[in-house]
């Protein structure tokens, strides 16, 4: 791509095992979308390969996009950048106020674990977080795990940015963001230990694409507002994987990284470490990102999989339940 480096910098995130990634600085690129192109960029390069394999993306697109009001409109799958409003606000739904952390957004919402004991939250607004919400209970007493929860074998959330992701998912009982209302949501629950630099954004969790799909969202940084319009999918409740696994995606399978306790998973000898190669008789490759999600949070689904075990290949057949 003939970029021309300039330093090399450590880049944070949410994991606990190592502090920093290494990345390459590059400045003065362009970067063109559909005919919108902006110039002068700095593009920060990740020096360890596969560390983005999860996202089914080669990278991602931060800051300099949002000097445009970018509408997100999930239920299109299409992304749209203006100027400004183009209408008046009310048009694209209820506006919410935004604060910003480390130049990140953050949104008001109110929830309550148990039912019972309610409290106001300040929730970081995050796109690539695949989970409806990640709550961090030592930032607040009643934000507690609730007593029903599922774990894995090795507590392994997810693969954050600078390591493995800690804790454990339950449901929480109510979540209210303005006029809009959720019960039962799954939420996700990290150790402070496993956080990692992410720990200094701060506020009480975070919300995550599970939520935001539901919705036709627009940001306008500039004016310092959010604005969420109800979508097709907004009334579909919300689930976890129910083979039980935690999976990384790699370029031609998923990783398991963990499997749930007493998930049809485990009860079929799957472990961390195995890899998944073909489901229901088609190749990783062929799946896009959303889908795979999909099959395995169906409930009754059987799913067929094939799985590679060191030199060993074998088949299981995941009868899919709700775990939580």
């Amino acid at each position: 791509m003939d970029l021309q480096y300039v330093t090399e910098i450590q880049l944070g995130g949410g994991g606990g095992d190592r502090a920093s990634r290494p990345a390459k600085v590059a400045v003065g690129a362009t970067v063109s979308l559909s005919g919108v192109n902006l110039r002068e960029q700095q593009v920060l390069v990740i020096q360890d390969e596969g560390v983005l394999g999860n996202l089914y993306a080669d990278g991602i697109i931060g800051a300099s996009l949002f000097q445009y009001v970018v509408e997100v409109d999930y239920d299109r799958e299409v992304l749209r950048l203006y100027d400004d409003l183009t209408e008046e606000p009310s048009h694209y739904g209820h506006s919410f106020k935004l604060g910003f952390t480390f130049g990140i957004p953050v949104v008001d919402a109110s929830l309550t674990v148990d039912g019972t004991e309610w409290m106001s939250a300040e929730l970081i607004v995050d796109t690539g977080v695949n989970d409806p919400l990640l709550l961090f209970a030592h930032s607040a007493d009643v934000l507690s795990p609730p007593e029903r929860v599922i774990e894995g074998r090795n507590r392994i959330l997810s693969e954050g940015f600078t390591g493995e992701m800690l804790g454990s998912t339950g449901r929480i009982a109510h979540l209210h963001m303005g006029p809009f209302s959720f019960g039962e949501v799954v939420a996700s629950f990290p150790e402070k230990e496993s956080m990692g630099p992410a720990l200094q954004l701060g506020r009480n969790g975070m919300l995550g694409n599970e939520i935001l799909r539901r919705f036709t969202v627009v940001f306008d940084y500039g004016g310092e507002r959010m604005f969420l319009r109800p979508g097709e999918t907004y009334g579909e409740p919300f689930e976890y994987n129910m083979a039980g696994l935690v999976m990384v995606r790699e370029k031609e399978s998923f990783r398991i990284e963990d499997v749930i306790r007493n998930s049809p998973a485990e009860e079929q000898g799957l472990r961390a470490g195995d890899h998944l190669i073909e489901i229901n008789g088609r190749g990783i490759a062929e799946y896009e990102g959303p889908e795979i999600g999909r099959i395995f949070s169906a409930q009754g689904e059987s799913v067929e999989v094939t799985v590679e075990r060191e030199s060993e290949t074998f088949h299981r057949r995941l009868a899919c339940r709700r775990l939580i």
